[in-house]
């Protein structure tokens, strides 16, 4: 490697590290004063670097809340959909999907306390939920898992949006009781149970088969 090349790799490592300082520095910072109650200043204050710093790197503290949100979404759609696609039957599916979120809940309780305590700033940010492209994720392997097999045929949609509910209201309560590992994984039998249960019951309470229509029926 060449002195050019390695003067640039270090040059290039240390941008990584200034722009994640300050990611670091906009997650405490919102999870102490709020979202909407910090300013840029707040946040480059606690880095140490200069206040024309930041704007290298991001134009507002909206951007930084955004990457935050982007970084864990993206980490926690990765493991759940790696563990979901190694079930082998519908309880596997259900239960290592909550676990994980559940699991990184009690990891990282700051960034998840930061997205529910500004839920309305995160709409804003994107359009309707942070959450959109995990629930997207969850629908096309929920529908996959109905091709396989592991799943009944049922209407995808639906389904997708009472298991988020319910592991995103789970997921509150955790954060609220300060829970920890094994709380977590106890949390994530609990859910899954009870949505598996209600599967099941769906089913049985009626005699018709359990698919239903791909779409509400629309209004005259």
């Amino acid at each position: 490697m060449s002195l050019t090349e390695r003067i640039l790799n270090r040059r290039e490592h240390r941008k990584r590290q200034t722009r994640q300082l300050i990611l670091d520095a906009g997650c405490d910072t919102f999870a102490e004063l709020g979202f909407e109650a910090c300013t840029v200043r707040d946040i480059i204050r606690r880095t140490g670097l200069a206040s024309g710093t930041f704007y290298n790197y991001f134009d507002t503290k909206d951007e930084v809340l955004r990457e935050i949100i982007d970084d864990e979404i993206g980490r926690i759609s990765e493991r759940m959909r790696e563990s979901r696609q190694r079930a082998k039957n519908l309880h596997a599916f259900v239960l290592s999907a909550y676990r994980e979120i559940y699991r990184a809940v009690v990891t990282h309780p700051k960034v998840y306390r930061i997205m529910l305590r500004n839920e309305s700033v995160v709409r804003e940010l994107y359009g309707d939920s942070g959450f959109s492209s995990a629930i997207a994720i969850l629908r096309e392997d929920m529908r996959n898992a109905v091709g396989g097999g592991i799943l009944p045929d049922m209407n995808v949609d639906w389904l997708a949006s009472v298991f988020f509910g319910a592991g995103y209201e789970m997921a509150r309560n955790l954060l609220e009781t300060e829970a920890g590992r094994v709380e977590a994984d106890e949390a994530a039998e609990f859910t899954a149970r009870l949505f598996l249960g209600g599967i099941q019951a769906f089913s049985e309470c009626d005699t018709r088969p359990v698919k239903l229509r791909v779409r509400p029926p629309k209004k005259d």
